[in-house]
């Protein structure tokens, strides 16, 4: 009964671990993405594909958190498939 107690305990701990730590990743890139994505080089009226392409695909200030924040939403999906609310 009591290794039961403990084994739940721990399993409720570690996937609210998980998904607090989501949370940090998420808090942490979201400002870098707005920071990343702005593209000094292009004019403030060029908002064709040419502009976005760069922005996204060329510029490693953007790229880096966007991955991080993708691997987030990945363990988001995990730790949720495992509580079994997906």
């Amino acid at each position: 009964m009591q290794i039961d107690l403990i084994g739940n305990s721990l399993v409720l701990f570690l996937k609210s671990s998980g998904l607090a730590m989501v949370g940090v990743i998420w808090g942490v890139t979201n400002p870098l993405l707005e920071k990343g994505s702005k593209d000094k080089k292009s004019d403030a009226t060029d908002v064709g594909v040419k502009s976005l392409l760069r922005t996204v695909l060329l510029n490693y200030k953007f790229l880096i958190p966007f991955g991080i924040n993708q691997l987030g939403s990945v363990l988001y999906y995990y730790c949720m498939g495992k509580t079994g609310y997906l």
